[in-house]
């Protein structure tokens, strides 16, 4: 579970580039994502990870870093993956924005940011989600983060993730929901806190808690190499 949240959070003339850290504290190891926008694209990249998903072209290409290897996958061909993983029913849970989203009012200074909170509800089969957001004034650039999960929301609604194949318990798929919702909100979330619990008469498991960090804003031009395959890497197949 802790895996998936890891892997888990126009022309191109008309977007601006722009970058952030976003840390993932859910036990002793932080886990470090770097996103990078660049035109119509996103880079998410980890330790031995990288995801780059192209609005234009439509498609997810995901590169292996310990293994030197990329594939390259259309928007409809993840959906046939996402649909042909789907033979356990818990591979596709009903996400349901339970509560929507509210102000709390409270208010918090997180690294010299001036914060508010507002409190996303989202719940599914055997699981509830309760999400915490302390959320900053617009940081210049972030509004292109904003604006490439609305050009993005015309195909998903979620953040699309190769783990969401590989992740039986749909916790990926919902992982990404819960990315797509909280960076359409106004502003830019500094820290969100996550609580998970079991939704489920007799099921007494612990909830598991993540806090997400976002850090190291700049809107400074990226380095369109990030967003190519390197040189060296083998192509794979499509999984």
């Amino acid at each position: 579970m802790k895996a998936a949240f890891a892997l888990f959070l126009c022309a191109v003339a008309a977007f601006a580039d722009f970058e952030y850290r976003s840390t993932v504290r859910a036990g002793a190891t932080p886990q470090l994502t770097t996103v990078a926008l660049h035109g119509g694209r996103m880079l998410r990249k980890g330790v031995n990870h990288i995801e780059i998903i192209d609005v234009d072209k439509r498609t997810l290409t995901t590169l292996d870093t310990r293994n030197r290897t990329w594939s390259t996958m259309t928007f409809d061909q993840f959906r046939q993956a996402l649909a042909a993983a789907a033979a356990a029913p818990a591979q596709q849970p009903d996400v349901n924005v339970s509560a929507g989203i509210r102000s709390t009012g409270q208010t918090r200074t997180i690294d010299g940011y001036a914060t508010k909170e507002s409190v996303v509800t989202m719940s599914t089969t055997g699981l509830a989600f309760e999400m915490h957001l302390w959320i900053a004034p617009e940081v210049p650039g972030y509004s292109e983060v904003r604006d490439f999960y609305r050009r993005l929301s015309k195909d998903f609604d979620w953040l699309p993730s190769t783990a969401a194949i590989r992740d039986r318990s749909g916790i990926a798929r919902l992982a990404g929901r819960l990315l797509s919702q909280s960076s359409l909100l106004e502003g830019t979330p500094i820290e969100t806190d996550i609580t998970i619990r079991p939704d489920a008469a007799g099921n007494s498991a612990p909830p598991l808690q993540l806090t997400i960090e976002n850090s190291g804003f700049s809107a400074a031009p990226a380095d369109p190499a990030l967003f190519e395959i390197p040189s060296g890497f083998t192509q794979a197949a499509v999984r």
